[in-house]
């Protein structure tokens, strides 16, 4: 059981980490497109961070 607590806090942290991403890249997509990182523009790295987004809460509820 102890050990579901600290993969929690984990998920916790790569969540918000996500979240930033996410906000990063929409800051970039409004003003910056021009100097947009190739990375960002790829679409494997966005479908990643989508099912990021919506895996990571399947994962929190799971582990309460």
């Amino acid at each position: 059981m102890k050990y579901l607590r600290k993969i929690g806090k984990y998920i916790i942290y790569i969540e918000y980490l996500t979240y930033s991403i996410c906000l990063i890249n929409i800051i970039f997509i409004i003003f910056f497109n021009e100097y947009m990182p190739s990375f960002f523009r790829n679409p494997i790295f966005l479908l990643t961070i989508l099912i990021l987004l919506i895996a990571i809460p399947l994962l929190k509820r799971r582990l309460k």
